[in-house]
Formats: structure tokens, sequence, C-alpha cells
């Protein structure tokens, strides 16, 4: 199936993936912090090697889903400059708190 064609796959941004790319998401639920540090650090690990390897492949793909970004990530970043401007104005009429997007490092 051709993702790239679909309503859906616009709105994930997959016209960048030419390729086999990789999806990942990853989830913790703990309620220790020394737990919650511990798999940080591997999951750092391991999405960092994903990274490279995917690069070396030629099939990184420069994305991330908004909806699952951790904090630390920047999920606007590879969506431009116009796209990255509607979804602050969106955000800003929708989201006036804050709670997503304006918490994202846009």
């Amino acid at each position: 199936m051709d993702m790239t064609k679909s309503t859906s796959a616009a709105q994930l941004a997959v016209e960048k993936v030419s390729e086999d790319s990789q999806l990942v998401l990853l989830g913790i639920l703990t309620r220790d912090d020394a737990t919650l540090a511990y798999c940080e650090e591997q999951s750092h690990k391991w999405l960092a090697g994903l990274e490279a390897w995917s690069r070396q492949r030629g099939t990184y793909v420069d994305w991330l889903y908004l909806n699952y970004a951790h904090g630390e990530q920047d999920p606007l970043g590879a969506i431009g400059e116009a796209n990255r401007a509607l979804i602050q104005d969106v955000s800003q009429k929708y989201d006036p708190s804050g709670f997503k997007i304006s918490k994202s490092k846009a």
C-alpha cells in the first residue's frame, strides 16, 4: 500500500518517507524515580543506536509524531516554519493553557 497518497499519511508527514523507515513508540509506566531514570537512559541509548543505523542506511526521517513526543523532543522541528506557525496559531485558539503544543520546543 502506498501510504504517501492517503489523507492520513499527509497529516503524518509521511511524504518525506521514500524508503523503509522506523516509527517507534516507547512507553515507561512507573512510580519509581530510579526506575524511570534507568528506563529513560536505556531508551535514549537504544533510540540513538536506531537513529545511527537508519542514517547509515539512508532511511532516517527527521520527523516525530506530535501526540507521542517526549518533553525533550522537538516534534515541530521538521515541519517547516509555515506549518509551525499554523499549529501554534491553532494551539493558541484551542489550547490556551498550553497543555500540549505550548510546552514543546516550538
